[in-house]
């Protein structure tokens, strides 16, 4: 008997989440890192394509054999693949040739559809494209299933795992998704949490023109998931691309994980927020490992 769409769905849920938390003590915190890189495909956006894709189905946008699309030259592409290869769904995804060529070839391997496009073409172009090939979009952009599930799978996690004691989240920001959901439940649990974003140097984010390039991390344009997270985010961080290397590396020092870049650069930040004065010695930190550090060197 064949599983219906919402019946394989399910089935993908139960392997989705529930990552661990490791804890270190390190330049006088307690480093807590959330290893969102156990997760299927390899990252926390796995999260985020399964809820997009449960309000697809709930609405009838998506029934059996559509096709799906998205924009992202990373994780969210490969998770994409991932879902759609399980769920009898087709892939039309978007990206640039500057992506992880490791996470190309396993996208193609899925079965995705893979278009290279250069980077500075139109975001919304692609979306009409994709629905002019018959393709439901998911848009994480500005999706707000992005900010939801987070909200009430990630930042549920954080709390339970570190019974509540917490005094910082640090986060990259990419689309927002993460740090607005995950920020926005935790300040509803305590004010006192502090939400600190990490960005490139020199992004559009921090006041610049888009400067240094960091994986997974916006850096020429202002996420429109952040429009919202007025009161959420407490203070934003700048990381270099040099720093984020050299922390992803510092942190397999310390705890062995090869965590990738934007981990790299949520660790600097905190280094950096220590300096500022933003948290004190002695604080309960907690960031997410979104991926793996070996992507960015094979590709």
């Amino acid at each position: 008997m064949t599983l219906s769409l919402r019946h394989r769905l399910e089935k993908l849920r139960i392997q989705v989440g529930n990552t661990p938390v490791k804890c270190f003590r390190t330049g006088g915190v307690d480093l807590c890192i959330k290893l969102e890189y156990t997760n299927p495909s390899g990252s926390h956006k796995d999260r985020i394509v399964l809820g997009m894709l449960d309000n697809l189905i709930d609405t009838g946008e998506i029934r059996e054999n559509s096709c799906i699309s998205e924009v992202s030259s990373g994780n969210t592409a490969l998770a994409v693949a991932w879902a759609a290869r399980y769920l009898g769904l087709k892939a039309r995804i978007y990206t640039t040739p500057a992506a992880p060529g490791a996470k190309k070839k396993l996208i193609r391997a899925l079965g995705g559809e893979l278009i290279e496009v250069p980077k500075d073409v139109d975001r919304g172009e692609l979306v009409s494209e994709a629905i002019e090939k018959g393709c439901v979009p998911l848009k994480q952009d500005d999706n707000e299933y992005n900010v939801l599930t987070h909200y009430s799978t990630t930042a549920e996690e954080i709390l339970r795992q570190m019974n509540g004691e917490l005094d910082a989240f640090f986060m990259g920001i990419g689309t927002g998704g993460t740090i607005t959901g995950v920020g926005s439940r935790l300040k509803r649990f305590s004010s006192q949490v502090r939400i600190i974003g990490v960005t490139p140097r020199n992004s559009v984010l921090a006041g610049g023109k888009g400067g240094d390039i960091i994986p997974g991390l916006a850096s020429k344009e202002v996420p429109p998931l952040t429009a919202n997270s007025r009161g959420i985010i407490d203070a934003l961080i700048e990381v270099s691309r040099e720093e984020a290397w050299k922390y992803s590396w510092k942190l397999h020092s310390i705890t062995g994980f090869l965590a990738g870049l934007s981990t790299g650069a949520s660790y600097a930040a905190v280094e950096k927020a220590l300096k500022q004065g933003l948290i004190s010695k002695g604080s309960r930190i907690v960031i997410i490992a979104a991926d793996r550090l070996h992507s960015y060197i094979t590709g």
